[in-house]
């Protein structure tokens, strides 16, 4: 054997040895790159389509439940509101969630830190473009997992959607019968000062007891007569109407309304129409 055809013969064998090592590496390169679909420290652009692109979260699933909810029962505009997103799950073998969430108007930001620096209600979710997903898995306490935000109500009113997909997880690496994903919607009116209704002080009646559980009395002793009984909610919508016979005290039923601010007006058949603010406290 020459010195070229030894040469060539190392140079082959190098070859071989490496493409034996090399095939390997991609196999587990591509194992590696379906695991990072999935990506455990979150990911924008789900909120509308879910977590089940390339199998990396299993199905669609009524299994896992995703809620949204705000701390206040009126968003007005051009207001930050602190919101809540949960992710729940009836499967047994799930154990951990994680979420991504976008408005269709206003904006959503992670909640500001504090003056040292930390997150005020940990674990965090950071933020893409106006869409915040969690930076961590979080494990289930009571077999859900819950993360807060900030809205910020857009400065004209109207209907706003907040948009969300959830995922719960077994954390196995694999998409099986342990992982599975929801998606939901949320829905509320954003409204302006402008359309709050403006109580007028009056002497004539007193309401109690404000706040309310669920049954509030009217006491209307300098009225007399038939009159209308409007319950109106703070952006101005009618939730109640009742027609009382006045001079008495008339119980009004109101267990059936959100807690709230609300306003009662009273319209007489003779006189102008008066008006008494009341909280529903559940």
């Amino acid at each position: 054997m020459t010195f070229r055809t030894f040469s060539r013969t190392i140079k082959l064998g190098f070859v071989l040895k490496l493409g034996f090592v090399f095939v390997p590496l991609l196999i587990v390169g591509g194992y590696a790159i379906h695991e990072a679909a999935a990506e455990p420290a979150g990911i924008g652009g789900q909120a509308k389509i879910g977590c089940g692109g390339d199998g990396c979260h299993g199905a669609q699933s009524s299994q896992t439940v995703v809620k949204i909810w705000s701390d206040s029962s009126v968003i007005l505009a051009g207001q930050p509101y602190t919101f809540h997103i949960s992710v729940a799950s009836t499967n047994s073998k799930a154990f951990g969630a994680g979420c991504d969430l976008t408005p269709d108007v206003g904006q959503v930001n992670p909640l500001p830190k504090d003056q040292l620096g930390h997150p005020t209600y940990p674990p965090s979710i950071k933020g893409f473009p106006n869409d915040l997903s969690h930076t961590t898995p979080q494990i289930f306490k009571n077999d859900s997992a819950e993360w807060k935000f900030q809205y910020v109500a857009p400065a004209t009113g109207g209907v706003a959607h907040i948009f969300a997909a959830g995922n719960a997880v077994n954390s196995n690496g694999n998409a099986d019968d342990g992982d599975h994903w929801n998606l939901t919607v949320d829905t509320f009116n954003i409204v302006t000062s402008a359309v709050t209704p403006v109580p007028v002080s009056s002497p004539s009646i007193s309401l109690f007891p404000n706040p309310s559980k669920g049954t509030i009395t009217l006491s209307d002793d300098a009225l007399s007569g038939v009159a209308d009984v409007t319950v109106t909610d703070a952006a101005g919508r009618s939730v109640l109407r009742e027609t009382v016979v006045t001079g008495e005290e008339t119980p009004l039923d109101v267990s059936g309304l959100p807690k709230g601010s609300y306003f009662l007006t009273v319209r007489p058949q003779h006189g102008d129409a008066i008006m008494k603010s009341f909280v529903i406290a559940k």
